[in-house]
C-alpha cells in the first residue's frame, strides 16, 4: 500500500463561529466513543497508512490522545491534527499529543472584521 492519507472525524461541536465553516451543513456527530473510534480507525487502516483526525474541533474530544496512540497501535505512520491550535497552548495539551505519537498539526489560521 502506498502512502495514504485519511481522516476521521471526531466530533461536530467546535469553539468558533467562523462564517465560512466548511462544516456548515455537514451531518451532526457526537463525540465518537471509545468502540466507534477504534471502529472508524481500524476501517481507515484497511485503506491507509496516514491519518488526520478533523473535526468541528478536534482538540475538545475527551479522548484525543487516546485516539492518537491508537492510531499508531493499529500501524498508521503518520497522525496528524486539523485545529484552530488554541487548545494546544493550554495545559500541556501539545506535549500531551506528541507523547502519544502525534506527527503533525495543520492549523487553521483565520480572522475575520
Amino acid at each position: 500500500m502506498s502512502a495514504r492519507r485519511v481522516t476521521v472525524r471526531l466530533r461536530s461541536a467546535c469553539d468558533n463561529a467562523c462564517a465560512f465553516c466548511a462544516q456548515h451543513g455537514a451531518p451532526t456527530l457526537d463525540d465518537l466513543d471509545a468502540d466507534a473510534l477504534r471502529d472508524a480507525l481500524t476501517a481507515a487502516r484497511a485503506v491507509a497508512d496516514e491519518v488526520t483526525f478533523v473535526g468541528g474541533e478536534p482538540t475538545g474530544h475527551p479522548g484525543l490522545a487516546r485516539a492518537v496512540t491508537l492510531a499508531r497501535e493499529l500501524g498508521f505512520y503518520r497522525v496528524g491534527l486539523q485545529t484552530h491550535g488554541r487548545a494546544l497552548a493550554a495545559d500541556g495539551l501539545a506535549s500531551t499529543l506528541a507523547a502519544a505519537g502525534l506527527t503533525d498539526v495543520h492549523a487553521s489560521l483565520h480572522g475575520g472584521p
